[in-house]
């Protein structure tokens, strides 16, 4: 997963395409939550999600077309002020098709919003299975009927909620809304300490015009910082500058 906001409309090419770990790149070759095939490739789906002013727009394909040309010209096209975006991995014996690509289009307390979800949330399996949809679907779903004003409080009581009632591996999502994006990381700690740090993770490169927020970092440059786990941020533009708040669940 990959977020980006920015103080003005910015390209993301370099996150998306060009970098040496781009996303595009991460499709093919990343890390992998099973210790008997560490890394490979993410290629069930790819999508973008994007502020166009006020509205939020969402471009996404499925496995056949993962990052083709016709997409990546899109996703090279774009300039925006906050965006996400996503590889998937399905879980096992979930649905792959177009639609279960994320992020998601979603509306919380009347506004639209996209959303994406790295790891699986053993709890809504049965659910996403008998529905033909994703447990991250279904996350979003449960979201949108909690949260009926979008901030960073709210978010927090309820992923403080769902990490002791649910069973997951990682709840890790991206929310992008016109505010901005809310980040969260939330995996579970008696699993792999390797895979926790090595997969269920979220890495934040700040800047003087931006911030990203990425599973992988995109390059090797100095900067890249480990968000801690049971952590949400909340990145927003403001003022010619980009406002990073965080707090713990």
């Amino acid at each position: 997963m990959l977020a980006k906001v920015s103080a003005s409309p910015a390209s993301a090419e370099y996150e998306l395409l060009t970098a040496p770990h781009s996303l595009r790149a991460q499709s093919s070759d990343a890390n992998l939550p099973f210790p008997s095939r560490p890394k490979g490739p993410h290629a069930d789906g790819c999508g973008v999600a994007w502020l166009d002013g006020d509205t939020v727009k969402v471009e996404k394909q499925g496995r056949d077309h993962c990052w083709d040309s016709a997409f990546s010209q899109r996703a090279k096209a774009l300039a925006s002020s906050a965006l996400i975006a996503h590889n998937r991995a399905a879980s096992p014996g979930l649905v792959i098709e177009k639609s279960a690509a994320h992020p998601y289009l979603g509306s919380i307390g009347g506004a639209a919003v996209a959303f994406c979800h790295n790891g699986g949330v053993r709890s809504l399996f049965d659910s996403a299975r008998s529905q033909r949809v994703t447990d991250s679907f279904l996350f979003l779903k449960h979201v949108a009927k909690e949260v009926h004003v979008l901030d960073l409080s709210s978010l927090r009581t309820l992923l403080a909620k769902c990490s002791r009632d649910w069973s997951y591996s990682s709840l890790n999502g991206l929310l992008l809304s016109r505010q901005g994006v809310y980040a969260w990381r939330c995996f579970e700690e008696s699993g792999s300490s390797e895979i926790n740090d090595k997969y269920y993770t979220l890495h934040v490169h700040r800047r003087k015009t931006d911030i990203c927020l990425a599973s992988e970092p995109v390059d090797r440059k100095r900067g890249w910082e480990s968000l801690p786990n049971r952590t949400i941020v909340e990145l927003r533009s403001e003022r010619g500058a980009v406002i990073m708040n965080q707090a713990t669940f």
